[in-house]
């Protein structure tokens, strides 16, 4: 319900149409890609600023303590709303969902418990806004400056104008300075140390989180792992065992190789323009130190990047809000190796991208694992180019979903969204259920809406509602068959 809430409040936001800058930045918000919001005066709620608080009646009164100005948040609200402009919004870079951008809140710490951040992230059927992060909680009274990192991925720009926020869990009349938002490439002279003090708050703030909780779960330990085949003189003398697992397979850090999986040589089969993910799981005997995975081929347009390794963390297990969990890889990361260790399996992934013009045929190549402190590892590589192309289908069985509203959701963000990687919806589309004159119920509004998602390239099955059409399941009526094919 809550959330709920959240998202009714961030999304009724009206705006103006102009982005403009501050006389002290110099420059268009657009192009320096930060934003700095000076709080402490009037315009903090004047709804016609660049930057303003949306809901004016939840905030309280401006003051001075020294030279420095501020408004104090008004403590038992549920939160309060705010706008700023947007800036970075190159909906076009599939890279930018993982491009961070850093707020940064200077205020007077002087409640107990921390200020919470959430950004409005779009998917207006699914809440509309996200946590990001958090500032504050030592009550102090200390004037602070601290930063939120928020992921491109928890921060939309719906109306193609502005960024919206929300301090929630305001427990005191907290007075901040000044807020704010930068790109990670921003162009500040401090940009590079800003980033490094917000990395390293946000790192510090998670631990000490980690740590409190952690003793509140019960760790579910790992699963059996099965018998593990006897380690050869080669194994022995390099102090590792690598073997292949399928890119499907669930691994934790006592996973042992299935039959097949062990082998003196990989093969890899693929079309001309298809990605093919090979998994290399090391396990060591003794301490290996520094470890890298490189994949080479004799294929000039066939890419092999450098690999990705997985992170473990703790993950619950049954429900998000259980209290069981286990150790398990969570996700992966671009590194140029990792020190591997005898208590845990290390799993790296390497993307084998083959280009469109690549022939038919197969190609050599090597897998190969190098050590700091132990052996070395080359394994034999053959990829297989098929002499036929995937089809282009014109639908997805599957595929990554968004929630959005139906025949009244932003084409805008729905391009941004595309653009992202989602190719299906969720969604509450069905009409309403009126009845023209003609007996039959009113489509209208949802065909153009179909076909604006074909045209923005959307393939996969639309996830609908369908709780409508339960009441043609209760009577199957030939009638009642006619109006849910005439629909369908």
């Amino acid at each position: 319900m809550g959330s709920g809430i959240m998202r009714l409040a961030l999304v009724i936001v009206v705006v103006s149409a102009a982005v403009v800058a501050s006389a002290a930045q110099g420059g268009d918000v657009r192009d320096l890609k930060y934003y700095k919001w000076d709080w402490g005066s009037d315009a903090d709620v004047a709804q016609g600023a660049a930057g303003h608080i949306v809901q004016v009646d939840r905030v309280g009164q401006t003051g001075a303590d020294g030279a420095t100005t501020y408004r104090e948040l008004m403590p038992g609200v549920f939160q309060v709303g705010m706008v700023m402009p947007a800036f970075d919004f190159d909906a076009d870079n599939y890279g930018a969902i993982n491009h961070p951008f850093y707020m940064t809140v200077r205020f007077k710490d002087i409640a107990g418990t921390p200020v919470q951040v959430y950004a409005g992230k779009g998917g207006c059927g699914f809440y509309g806004a996200g946590w990001v992060g958090q500032f504050g909680g030592a009550g102090d009274g200390a004037w602070k400056e601290e930063s939120v990192i928020i992921p491109r991925s928890m921060m939309r720009c719906q109306d193609g104008k502005t960024f919206r926020f929300a301090f929630t869990s305001i427990t005191a009349a907290v007075p901040v300075d000044s807020v704010l938002l930068a790109s990670a490439d921003a162009k500040l002279p401090e940009m590079a140390a800003r980033c490094e003090v917000a990395n390293a708050q946000v790192t510090t703030r998670r631990e000490a989180e980690r740590q409190r909780l952690l003793p509140q779960f019960r760790d579910l330990g790992l699963p059996e792992p099965g018998e593990s085949p006897a380690f050869t003189d080669a194994e022995k003398e390099r102090a590792f065992r690598v073997f292949f697992p399928p890119v499907s397979r669930q691994l934790f850090a006592n996973s042992v190789p299935f039959e097949g999986e062990l082998a003196e040589s990989v093969s890899v089969h693929a079309c001309p323009g298809q990605s093919e993910t090979l998994v290399v799981a090391v396990r060591a005997l003794r301490d290996l130190g520094h470890v890298t995975v490189r994949v080479s081929l004799d294929a000039a347009a066939v890419e092999a990047p450098a690999a990705r390794w997985a992170l473990y963390s703790e993950q619950r297990i049954g429900s998000s809000w259980g209290k069981d969990y286990r150790v398990c890889p969570e996700q992966l990361a671009a590194l140029p190796g990792v020190d591997v260790k005898p208590d845990r399996l290390e799993i790296a992934t390497v993307t084998l991208a083959v280009g469109q013009a690549v022939a038919a045929g197969q190609y050599r190549g090597t897998v190969d694992l190098t050590s700091a402190k132990g052996g070395n590892a080359s394994i034999p590589l053959t990829l297989t180019v098929y002499p036929f192309r995937l089809a282009d289908a014109p639908h997805g069985t599957h595929g990554q979903f968004y929630y959005a509203e139906g025949t009244d959701s932003n084409p805008l963000e729905l391009a941004d969204m595309r653009r992202h990687g989602m190719n299906t919806l969720v969604s509450s589309l069905g009409p309403w259920w009126v009845a023209r004159p003609d007996g039959h119920y009113d489509v209208d509004a949802v065909r153009p809406f179909v076909q604006m998602l074909k045209d923005l390239g959307y393939v996969s099955p639309l996830v609908v509602d369908t709780g409508n059409l339960g009441k043609f399941a209760e009577a199957d009526t030939p009638e009642n068959r006619a109006k849910y094919v005439g629909y369908v």
